[in-house]
């Protein structure tokens, strides 16, 4: 995994799980095989990968953290998502939903082993799912209390049938069962080994069931894996992985173009370099969006101009999305119509969910309705401090609001400083802002709503709107594909027309493949979640 923007904010890990439309209660048999291919040939070759950062990476475990994705390399979940995106078995072969939505069965499939040998049976499904609810959970907050607010209880039926009861019912899986890319939440672990080493062990001797094992992990220097020749899935084609943690972005590119990394990301600004060396550029459709947020206190909308959706709607207009998406991002991004949602997204439908067209003239009309003609004053929180790629991206809208008489100050500071402003709700000093962010939010199926979308759920989000939070419950709790699809397209609309957020261009990854790499298969919209996808890599031909 990697950022799109060099300086630019870090991709969310607390990933959620893909939105299921279950025409059944039961999911069939995987057609993935039980073992690797008989005249598979063994893994050769080193591979050597880039991943920019610009903090300390932590520990290989701890979620949330930007080298948690990493973890996806070394271990495996109940499902699995492909290339193109959707949810497959993996870990569980098969899962039962019951009739009334309250208890989820899933089947252990037989052969998968840890990585010192030892059996993954069902026993080791259950210490992970309470490893999350724990009080002591190793999650974030918000990822352990969804769980503990749905979970009732965990029981193993036998050596490979765990049966999850719920509070409530719930037509899809659990969200956070799909991994999604990194070794978090998502992850099945060794009971045994948890045990016997505990959690501090974990965070740096790591042991999954995934198709690469741990060999050595330097901090803020690389990450050394082995590839796990008698995998039951699939079979790396690279003998040895070696994962280059690079501080800066020139330094990334220049190690491209010597040959010293096989694979990376760089940023729209570097790709013309790259390009120019001879080098293969993958262009993928990612997970990040450029957004922002319009902070306003949702129960005093009359106090400031920006607590008027007409205003907040005009402000959109305002925005030439294509000028954007070409110029600053040098075509590598696309005009964006919903933070929470993608094209491929089971409910979506581009005759609701447009994107705002770039119009002046009714910009201006709808802030002289809100009895804003001669415009207003506001902030832009440019969280870059004035030194970054998104201090750019600020600068633009800022001209862009300009246009139809908003003055858009651009107030230059740290996250963390905001970051006080804001939880657990907006202090005044916060009011009458915009947050520019660019942040990936997985495959954008509807449960990223559920977390985020909801009133209360962040407070970056101001609204008050109890007829979506309804909606947003309907689709949890309808089985009928049809139905679930309406309450989903519906809840959005009225998300997407509250104008808390407001999406501005879903951004591309910049693969940059070196002479030694053949294929290499991301995950769609997935933001380059490398993990689940490193062991999909061939020798160059």
């Amino acid at each position: 995994m990697t950022r799109h923007f060099t300086l630019l904010t870090l991709v969310s890990m607390a990933i959620l799980a893909g939105a299921l439309s279950l025409a059944a209660c039961t999911q069939p048999a995987s057609p993935t095989p039980t073992g690797p291919p008989a005249a598979a040939a063994k893994p050769y070759g080193n591979l050597t990968v880039g991943y920019t950062y610009s903090m300390n990476a932590g520990t290989l475990q701890s979620s949330g953290n930007i080298f948690a994705g990493l973890g996806a390399a070394m271990y495996e979940s109940l499902t699995r998502t492909t290339p193109e995106g959707q949810t497959v078995p993996n870990i569980a072969e098969r899962w039962e939903i019951s009739p009334d939505g309250k208890t989820h069965t899933f089947y252990i499939r037989k052969g998968v082993k840890f990585h010192d040998g030892t059996d993954l049976t069902g026993a080791d499904v259950k210490y992970s799912m309470e490893r999350v609810i724990k009080p002591s959970s190793p999650v974030t907050d918000g990822e352990a209390a969804q769980w503990r607010a749905r979970i009732e209880s965990i029981e193993i039926k036998d050596d490979y049938t765990v049966v999850v009861r719920l509070k409530q019912p719930l037509f899809e899986l659990l969200p956070g069962i799909e991994p999604q890319g990194y070794g978090g939440i998502t992850a099945v672990y060794s009971k045994k080994y948890l045990e016997a080493n505990g959690e501090d062990y974990l965070t740096t001797h790591p042991m999954g069931t995934g198709p690469w094992k741990f060999v050595k992990y330097i901090p803020d220097d690389r990450l050394e894996l082995e590839a796990v020749e008698d995998h039951w899935r699939e079979v790396p084609k690279f003998k040895n992985l070696t994962i280059r943690l690079i501080l800066e972005g020139p330094t990334n590119v220049a190690m491209l173009k010597t040959g010293e990394l096989d694979l990376s990301t760089v940023t729209p600004d570097a790709a013309p370099d790259v390009k120019a060396a001879g080098l293969r550029i993958l262009p993928h459709d990612g997970a990040s969006q450029f957004t922002y947020y319009m902070l306003y206190p949702g129960d005093q909308l009359d106090q400031l101009a920006i607590g008027d959706v007409r205003v907040r709607k005009a402000m959109s207009y305002a925005i030439d999305r294509k000028e954007m998406a070409d110029k600053l991002f040098g075509g590598y991004a696309e005009p964006s119509a919903f933070m929470w949602a993608r094209p491929t997204a089971y409910f979506w439908d581009s005759n609701v969910l447009k994107v705002d067209p770039y119009d002046t003239e009714q910009a201006k009309k709808l802030l002289a309705e809100a009895g804003y003609s001669n415009g207003f004053t506001t902030t832009i929180w440019d969280k870059g401090a004035g030194g970054s790629q998104i201090s750019v991206l600020n600068a633009a809208i800022s001209g862009y609001w300009r246009k139809i008489g908003v003055n858009a100050e651009l107030l230059a500071g740290e996250y963390s400083t905001l970051s006080r402003m804001i939880s657990p709700k907006l202090t005044k000093e916060a009011w009458n802002k915009t947050y520019p962010s660019i942040s990936g939010v997985s495959n954008w199926q509807f449960e990223r709503m559920v977390s985020s979308g909801r009133t209360g759920s962040s407070p970056l989000l101001s609204s008050i709107n109890p007829a979506r939070d309804e909606l947003i419950d309907k689709v949890l709790l309808t089985k009928d594909p049809a139905e679930k699809k309406r309450f989903a397209l519906e809840a959005s609309r009225l998300s997407k027309e509250g104008y808390d957020v407001v999406s501005m261009v879903a951004l591309k990854t910049i693969f940059v493949l070196g002479a030694r790499v053949g294929e290499f298969k991301p995950i769609r919209g997935g933001a380059g979640w490398w993990g689940p996808a490193y062991a999909t890599i061939t020798h160059a031909k």
